[in-house]
C-alpha cells in the first residue's frame, strides 16, 4: 500500500471513529472528541482531525442518515486533498 493510501484509508478511519463517537461530544464537548481521536490516531495530522471534528459535529447537531454520512465522509476527503494540493504536501 502506498503512503498515499494509507495516509487516505487512516482518514476514513478518523472519520467514521469521530461519526460513531460524534452524537455524544457534538455539543459542548468537541475538544473532547479531538483529544481522543489525537490520541488513537496519533500519526494524523492535527490539522485534518481539527477538519473532521468540525465537520463531524456539525452534521451531529442538524442530525443525519446514512447518505449525509456517506456524503460527508467524500466531502472531508475531497477537501483533504485539495489541502494537500495546495501546500504540497505528498
Amino acid at each position: 500500500m502506498t503512503e498515499r493510501n494509507s495516509t487516505a484509508t487512516m482518514n476514513t478511519e478518523i472519520i467514521n471513529t469521530a461519526l460513531r463517537l460524534s452524537p455524544i461530544y457534538a455539543n459542548e464537548d468537541s475538544e473532547l472528541l479531538f483529544s481522543l481521536l489525537v490520541s488513537k490516531f496519533p500519526d494524523a495530522r492535527l490539522s485534518v482531525i481539527r477538519l473532521i471534528v468540525i465537520r463531524v459535529c456539525a452534521l451531529a447537531r442538524q442530525g443525519h442518515d446514512r447518505l449525509d454520512r456517506e456524503m460527508l465522509i467524500e466531502s472531508v476527503l475531497t477537501e483533504i486533498k485539495a489541502f494537500r494540493v495546495r501546500i504540497g504536501a505528498p
